[in-house]
């Protein structure tokens, strides 16, 4: 359970998902995308390529780790089969050699694509300032301590939470609750 709490808090953490912005009177909002279409600049593609890296979408992309959740217990690569006495699982420790293998394998066939849309989006969400200026800041002290201490905050909440969140299930799958439908 640890690690699907994990896996949901860095996928809605500020580098992953998408926060609502408050402004100056509290107001939430998504900030709007810059919606840019061209082709990016060689110094706009480094940029890219630069905010992939700090944020560790790029290891994600070469490693085909943001895929892990598959091969969680009940999972479609898991088959059915128990996990580890530890929910702390990844792939490598939860398939098979033989699986892993195959997963790798064909996973190397789409790495293109997944790295191609990512790179795209980028350049369609952030215009070349709003990049320098982001890459700037993650590649600071005070930038790698936001992404460490985002990442941590995640994984120590989703730790401290998780007896939450199995009640939470527990009573939404209570059909007494009084939910609606």
């Amino acid at each position: 359970m640890r690690i699907v709490i994990a896996v949901l808090m860095l996928a809605i953490s500020p580098v992953n998902g998408a926060w609502a912005m408050s402004d100056e009177k509290g107001e939430q909002g998504i900030a709007p995308s810059a919606q840019i279409g061209a082709p990016p600049t060689e110094t706009k593609q480094k940029l890219i390529l630069r905010f992939m890296d700090l944020t560790g979408l790029q290891h994600d992309i070469d490693s085909g780790s943001f895929l892990e959740y598959l091969a969680l217990p009940g999972g479609p690569l898991s088959n059915g089969v128990e996990g580890p006495a530890t929910d702390q699982v990844t792939l490598e420790e939860f398939l098979t050699p033989a699986m892993q293998g195959r997963f790798k394998a064909v996973y190397a066939k789409y790495r293109p694509d997944f790295q191609r849309e990512y790179e795209a989006h980028l350049n369609w969400e952030f215009s070349e300032d709003e990049l320098a200026r982001i890459v700037e800041f993650l590649a600071s002290p005070l930038g790698k301590h936001y992404l460490d201490g985002s990442w941590r905050m995640g994984a120590y909440v989703g730790t401290n939470t998780e007896h939450l969140v199995e009640q939470i299930v527990a009573e939404a799958s209570d059909d007494s609750a009084g939910g609606t439908e």
